[in-house]
């Protein structure tokens, strides 16, 4: 995605049912690569384009709001965010204070594939030993009950048998919002497939036998 920068004293676009968060530089960057992943992000670029800028990118606004702290302290800024992207901005905050807390580890490649935890990474070498298809952390469409579009992701879509199932790691950093969770669940369900959950320790200590037992989940039960 390519942002667009407007002057500084130009009212940005109106955004109705905004969410918003003030966050420091250092987190702020985290947030921005998690938000957009094919736009290179660093201090000398945030401050030279948006100190006395606005991002403004579609779904809301980035500006400065310069150095409450005082002089020498880090920079602090707002970012705004549509309601389309209010899930969005919430998850890359938890992501970003996760990986400051030491909870989980940044995004690592693995054959291409972006993968955000050490249990991810052996569910899925668990999975290619199964020689299953699979796509790791794929976002979707889908409508809700009450005739919304939702973007929503998941750790694993799997296809085995002609069939699709989605395998989920839970663990502290990323699934704290047991009620999406749950809403989530609902809608694929909706489409029919299937949701499985493991615990992040299990997929760590033990990825084979979850993967055993998640296939074992697809052969239909016997009357």
């Amino acid at each position: 995605m390519t942002l667009v920068l407007s002057k500084a004293g130009i009212n940005p676009p109106v955004i109705s049912n905004q969410s918003a968060a003030r966050i420091k530089t250092t987190k702020m960057l985290k947030i921005l690569k998690i938000l957009f992943p094919t736009e290179r992000w660093d201090k000398d670029k945030l401050h030279k384009e948006a100190r006395d800028k606005i991002y403004s990118f579609g779904h809301g606004t980035v500006r400065c709001l310069g150095q409450p702290d005082g002089r020498g302290t880090e920079f602090e800024w707002e970012i705004r965010v549509n309601r389309e992207w209010a899930e969005a901005l919430i998850q890359a905050r938890n992501k970003a204070d996760a990986e400051e807390q030491g909870l989980v580890k940044a995004e690592t490649f693995w054959n291409g594939m972006v993968l955000r935890s050490p249990a991810e990474m052996a569910v899925a070498e668990a999975l290619q030993r199964k020689r299953v298809l699979f796509f790791a952390n794929a976002k979707c469409r889908l409508c809700s009950r009450l005739g919304q579009l939702e973007t929503w992701e998941t750790d694993f879509l799997v296809f085995y048998q002609g069939i699709p199932r989605i395998l989920e790691v839970d663990g502290r950093a990323y699934h704290q919002d047991f009620g999406a969770d749950y809403k989530r669940d609902r809608m694929f369900d909706r489409e029919g497939i299937r949701s499985s959950r493991f615990s992040a320790s299990e997929c760590l200590n033990n990825a084979d036998e979850v993967v055993k037992e998640f296939l074992e989940l697809f052969t239909p039960i016997k009357l």
